[in-house]
């Protein structure tokens, strides 16, 4: 399932990122699962994270966006085939990085050499079904009216669907090493 990166309405974006964080939570699992220890802290490419540090570099971004999911999403209201609306940070970010950036992660979200292989998917998906279940209800939502802070760099404004949106590209993003590992691609 390709990942649109400027899906049109409120609406397209909640279901795509829904659908989409599923799918690629689905797939992880089967993924992950089908590998031993070692498996799962070699790295998948020579240079790359082992598919344990892809997920503690999820864990540590994805938790501060799916907690805005979860803490704003009882804000939204009727009113979701509305436009989506971009905050300046997301439209820079998309236009700059798009969906296949190679732009290295912050070092202050760089995971350990090996981590806890079981406690870093555990958490991993507790944090993925978190924003699914928290998404549920927001396919007839205006979500780009809904205004917070951003979760790391609190000085920007940072709504609900650039939330919804990050939560879905970065997992996608991360989602596709781990069809690279076990050779499949997602489209």
């Amino acid at each position: 399932m390709p990942y649109d990166l400027w899906p049109a309405t409120d609406r397209d974006l909640v279901v795509q990122a829904r659908q989409s964080l599923q799918a690629d939570l689905d797939e992880m699992r089967a993924i992950y699962t089908g590998l031993d220890e070692e498996g799962r802290h070699r790295p998948w490419a020579p240079g790359e994270w082992s598919p344990a540090q892809i997920l503690d570099h999820l864990n540590q971004v994805n938790a501060p966006y799916s907690g805005h999911v979860v803490s704003l999403a009882s804000q939204a209201q009727a009113g979701g085939d509305a436009p989506v609306s971009w905050g300046l940070g997301m439209k820079f970010f998309l236009k700059v990085a798009g969906s296949r950036s190679r732009l290295p992660a912050p070092k202050i979200v760089h995971p350990p050499a090996r981590p806890d292989a079981e406690a870093v998917w555990t958490e991993f998906e507790r944090i993925t079904a978190s924003a699914i279940d928290s998404m549920a209800g927001l396919e007839l939502k205006a979500v780009s009216r809904v205004q917070g802070r951003h979760p790391m760099l609190s000085i920007l404004p940072f709504s609900l669907s650039d939330a919804v949106h990050m939560l879905g590209m970065h997992t996608r993003y991360h989602a596709d090493q781990f069809r690279h590992l076990a050779g499949r691609s997602s489209g």
